[in-house]
């Protein structure tokens, strides 16, 4: 996703409830593929909008993240305990 034209005012779709979209005249970015759904496919159709990209579509980088994220996490769980007891 390119935004070069930062003078412009983007709406950050987080949810697919459309409730919460606010101004749907701007240019909106829609967070992930969740915030499509049937019922709203027919109005992102004629909207000017653009999705960021999954994070974790690059399966080596998942592998790579969920290693580090694993280790990571037992740091914190045995700091944490030492600092409880």
């Amino acid at each position: 996703m390119n935004m070069e034209n930062h003078s412009q005012n983007y709406l950050l779709i987080t949810t697919a409830i459309e409730e919460t979209w606010g101004h749907t005249d701007q240019k909106a970015v829609l967070l992930g593929e969740w915030c499509k759904t049937i019922q709203n496919e027919d109005f992102l159709k004629s909207k000017n909008y653009e999705q960021i990209a999954y994070h974790w579509a690059d399966r080596e980088k998942f592998i790579k993240d969920y290693e580090y994220l694993e280790l990571f996490y037992e740091r914190v769980l045995e700091s944490l305990s030492e600092s409880l007891n």
